[in-house]
């Protein structure tokens, strides 16, 4: 800040001016803050900024001139304008503002943070009105007694005021009639042009199927091995994973299950009654088939290495001293798992060779499983690849199609494929190109497969007609 400056004295911050001297409306309304409205630590400190930021521009335009106060208008007109200034700093189109802006060294801030501005600057307004309507009655009180004659009897007399002096009043308490208006609210205006080339931002979750291998193999011990191969093979949530239990792997069947998905689960502790549970709609686990036994294998290499304890029956265990042999799911906070885990297989990922590449979270695991089923899974008696949505909303376990259908789209590469074949296939049967000719016979195709279809149906149907008759004859 350039003409105030603010320091903490005592509990409270304080805000002084150039000569040294305090602001008493501020210094009161940090208070009040605490004392009457009961706002937390971080809500003080941020409004006592935004505050003080905005008494800086009210100074520097020289709106809080004690000897010289400005007129209601014109500090409503200066508040209105705050709200722009806040968001184009030094881009506003105002010459003045924009010398007033690199003054106070202001950066445009976002419309989300022009918004805290203002709610501080309406509170403090609040409290200002509050703090006005205070010292006009205490003038009031002040001056509220007249001479009466001598044999009149006495009686006391409020001081009626005009409405210009009660402005005049709000405009002695130094700041309150400065503040005093409608509301402000973050600007809706355009944004600003920028030369500045933004980069292109991913849209894509799903893991892609070339990396995969390489970064499982990168993993750094055998419990992330195994959890990054559990969830591209499975599907599972990380919190399903983490909450895995030996009893519902079967290494003979070599079948996974998840433990009690309807969300009946019949917690025996405390800590297994905040484990995170997104009700899963069902137990069975679909294990893709590439990635079966690297699975297993995992699970064999990680339980040789697992803590050996008999009573534990979940899967995933600590190793250090201070926790070992505890459930990483209930020891540990899974914000802080989730963390751990997706820090390491960020930096498995990381490729010296290729200098910019996107690192992926342990979620795109989850995408990689659906586009697999939605793309390279046959089913039997299908002559398509890809299982259709509902099926996959099955294996995945969602409770609505319309979440299934966020991680299931169709592989670019097939697509092309598809037209490449296509076009092949049309190529070479006419010299030159006439579109109203390829148009038409593709609709003799269509309809000759049509005819096809209804003969072999009709066919069937007289033949179950026929056979419907002749065994109605021998009865007879």
């Amino acid at each position: 800040m350039k003409n105030f400056t603010m320091a903490q004295v005592g509990r409270y911050l304080r805000l002084f001016d150039a000569d040294g001297m305090p602001v008493d409306l501020f210094n009161r309304f940090v208070v009040d803050m605490k004392e009457t409205q009961g706002l937390s630590e971080n809500t003080r400190e941020g409004y006592s900024n935004h505050v003080a930021h905005m008494l800086d521009f009210m100074c520097e335009i020289g709106l809080l001139n004690s000897d010289n106060p400005p007129s209601p208008t014109n500090a409503q007109r200066a508040l209105n304008l705050y709200p722009r200034f806040l968001e184009d700093a030094t881009f506003i189109d105002d010459p003045q503002l924009v010398q007033i802006a690199h003054s106070l060294g202001r950066a445009p801030v976002s419309k989300a943070s022009c918004g805290k501005h203002c709610a501080a600057i309406n509170n403090f307004s609040e409290f200002s009105q509050r703090y006005a309507q205070q010292e006009q009655s205490l003038e009031r009180a002040l001056g509220s007694e007249r001479a009466t004659p001598p044999l009149a009897p006495f009686q006391p007399l409020q001081q009626s005021r005009s409405r210009f002096e009660t402005h005049r009043l709000q405009q002695n308490s130094i700041i309150a009639g400065c503040i005093n208006g409608s509301k402000l609210k973050a600007t809706k205006r355009k944004p600003r042009l920028s030369t500045k080339v933004r980069e292109q931002t991913f849209a894509g979750k799903d893991f892609p199927r070339k990396r995969l291998i390489q970064a499982i193999n990168r993993a750094n011990n055998s419990r992330h091995r195994l959890l990054w191969v559990m969830l591209a093979a499975t599907g599972l949530r990380f919190s399903e994973a983490m909450q895995m239990r030996r009893s519902d792997i079967d290494l003979k069947t070599r079948c996974m299950k998840v433990h009690d998905p309807d969300g009946a689960r019949n917690p025996l502790t405390r800590a297994e009654k905040q484990l995170p549970n997104k009700g899963r709609r069902t137990t069975r686990i679909y294990i893709l088939e590439p990635l079966k036994d690297m699975l297993f294998d995992a699970l064999e290499a990680y339980a040789n290495e697992r803590p050996q304890v008999v009573e534990q029956d979940y899967l995933f265990l600590h190793k250090t001293p201070e926790k070992y042999g505890q459930p990483l799911c209930t020891s540990t906070p899974f914000k802080t798992l989730n963390g751990t885990s997706n820090r390491a297989f960020k930096k498995a990922q990381i490729n010296e060779v290729e200098e910019k590449q996107h690192l992926y979270t342990l979620h795109s695991l989850r995408h990689f499983y659906a586009m697999w089923l939605k793309n390279c899974v046959q089913a039997k008696g299908s002559h398509k690849l890809g299982l259709e949505m509902y099926q996959i909303q099955r294996l995945m376990g969602h409770k609505q199609l319309s979440t299934t259908m966020r991680y299931c789209h169709d592989d670019q590469n097939i697509i092309d494929m598809i037209m490449e074949v296509a076009d092949l296939s049309m190529a070479g049967q006419f010299n030159e190109v006439d579109l109203d000719a390829y148009y038409g016979s593709a609709l003799i195709e269509y309809g000759k497969s049509l005819i096809s279809n209804n003969t072999s149906t009709n066919t069937k149907k007289t033949s179950s007609i026929k056979n419907h008759n002749n065994a109605q004859l021998e009865t007879q």
